[in-house]
């Protein structure tokens, strides 16, 4: 299993010179609940401005911090709800 924005398998292995022929494998795509994987599905879902700044804490508590427009806080606040692996989301924004 790998997931979706983890490095393409394949490509690693020609990298390193095997290519694929002496190696077969079959991967099915998964949310990873590696930190880093978590966030960057976030970052992903979330589209944050350039001014919003997000983190990712114990128990997959989600932090964004910045400023952001009222339109964008809503969206984040019902679009985290979808994202594995997130268990809260901590706002701390101006407007």
């Amino acid at each position: 299993m790998r997931d979706p924005s983890a490095a393409d398998p394949v490509a690693l292995l020609r990298d390193v010179g095997l290519g694929e022929a002496p190696v077969q494998s079959r991967w099915e795509l998964y949310p990873s609940s590696v930190p880093a994987f978590v966030l960057a599905r976030a970052r992903a879902t979330l589209a944050p401005p350039p001014t919003v700044t997000l983190g990712l804490g114990a128990g997959g508590r989600l932090t964004a911090q910045g400023e952001a427009s009222h339109t964008w806080i809503r969206e984040a606040r019902l679009l985290a709800r979808t994202i594995a692996d997130i268990g809260e989301f901590d706002l701390a924004l101006a407007f």
